[in-house]
């Protein structure tokens, strides 16, 4: 294991600390505002904590002691035979409040070896991604305080990149021909004044740093959990952008060629949020799966006369999907199905494919958390499907290298209020 230390010092963070909100919420209590069964648009996305209530903080529960825990997102990503997890682990006391980004990787089917890198913020951040960078290295993006880190990671080093600004919601990365990496990410309001819209933006990375425009200034106000609106980046051989949103319901398709964006065309009028993700073919034409109203699964794909849907025998519910799509136009799914369960499923992109499911986790306990909830996938060489996702107080890793799924526990924090 290798502890590296993060932006902050001690005398800032214990600075931060002592003016800190801290942040709770009941999930059963009529006024959650981040309780997932109240339909009422929260006037603040993030969980409040004043410890009048109970929740999966530790702040109230036990002087003197600091609880270890899963928080937010994870995502996983493969390269040459090595895997890596990368999630938030948060960690809460009476003299603690601060956050350490975890990743954990398994070489060759080897042990699962930890990384730590603190990077001490005090505001609630969800969102990470590791995407593969190049032959040997993989890159890692997440909020740390103000700053959006950017790292190249490996199970040797890190090497940081120029940040850029925190927008505190959810990302999407890709790399064009040149190497240049593209983020696309949702700014939710302000912590301390959480008024106003959530926004998308476009940076791009320059010689000096990066190069950021607002692509759309408004979408949903006040989800119910921030990022709830999501995005979905893909580029092409050409260097094009193709961009999906999600804004009241709606999916939107966004286009960027030589720098401009076209305008933008609606691909399904009702979706549910952070479902949905953009692929594209061997011929470069873009698809958007996602969850739709009624709750199953869709595939719209774009063609020369306009959108084409087609409909997958299958239930989904809420949460972020991972999708991959391989080279023989294999779109790999992994979902929640509508029984709340974790599934993995593949279909071709071709019109006459039958889909295939199969279930990897019909326990998973992640109902009513505070943060939102995703499923990460990955393939390897061979083809094989690669998960993670939370349980409660774990991360969790499944695979079906050897026949059907079986689970794994990366990472055990501490129960929530135990």
């Amino acid at each position: 294991m290798k502890m590296r230390l993060g932006f902050f010092g001690l005398p800032i963070l214990l600075f931060i600390v002592l003016l800190c909100p801290h942040c709770s919420v009941d999930k059963n209590d009529s006024s959650d505002d981040d309780d997932d069964t109240t339909t009422e648009a929260s006037p603040t996305p993030w969980p409040t904590d004043d410890d009048t209530v109970d929740d999966d903080t530790h702040d109230d529960d036990t002087w003197g002691e600091t609880y270890h825990y899963p928080l937010g997102e994870t995502s996983i990503s493969y390269l040459s035979g090595t895997l890596a997890i990368a999630y938030d682990e948060k960690c809460d006391g009476y003299d603690d409040d601060y956050a350490i980004l975890d990743v954990e990787f398994k070489i060759n089917g080897s042990e699962w070896q930890t990384q730590l890198w603190d990077y001490g913020y005090y505001l609630p951040s969800f969102f990470n991604e590791l995407a593969v960078y190049d032959d040997h290295t993989f890159l890692a993006v997440f909020d740390r305080y103000s700053e959006t880190a950017l790292y190249l990671i490996s199970d040797e080093d890190w090497i940081e990149l120029p940040c850029l600004e925190s927008t505190d919601g959810p990302l999407a990365v890709a790399r064009d021909g040149a190497g240049t990496i593209h983020i696309a990410h949702i700014r939710v309001p302000d912590y301390f004044n959480p008024v106003g819209y959530e926004q998308a933006e476009y940076s791009v990375q320059t010689e000096t740093g990066w190069d950021t425009e607002v692509l759309i200034p408004v979408t949903s106000r006040y989800p119910k959990k921030p990022g709830d609106n999501g995005i979905s980046l893909a580029l092409d051989s050409a260097d094009r952008s193709h961009l999906a949103l999600w804004s009241g319901g709606n999916i939107t398709y966004w286009l960027r060629t030589d720098g401009a964006w076209q305008n933008p065309e609606i691909v399904s009028f009702g979706a549910l949020a952070r479902t949905f993700s953009v692929k594209l073919n061997s011929a470069e034409d873009p698809s958007v799966v996602y969850c739709n109203i009624d709750r199953e699964l869709e595939i719209t794909r774009r063609g020369e006369d306009g959108w084409h849907s087609r409909l997958l025998p299958a239930a989904c519910g809420n949460g972020r999907y991972g999708s991959v799509l391989d080279q023989d136009d294999v779109l790999h799914l992994a979902y929640v199905d509508g029984d709340g369960s974790i599934a993995y499923g593949s279909v071709s992109l071709n019109e006459t494919a039958t889909w295939q499911t199969e279930i990897v986790d019909s326990n998973a306990d992640y109902e009513n958390m505070s943060f939102p909830f995703n499923v990460s996938l990955a393939l390897d060489d061979s083809g094989f499907a690669h998960l993670t996702y939370h349980n409660r107080s774990q991360v969790l890793y499944a695979t079906n290298q050897e026949g059907p799924f079986t689970i794994e526990i990366v990472y055990q924090g501490d129960s929530p209020d135990e």
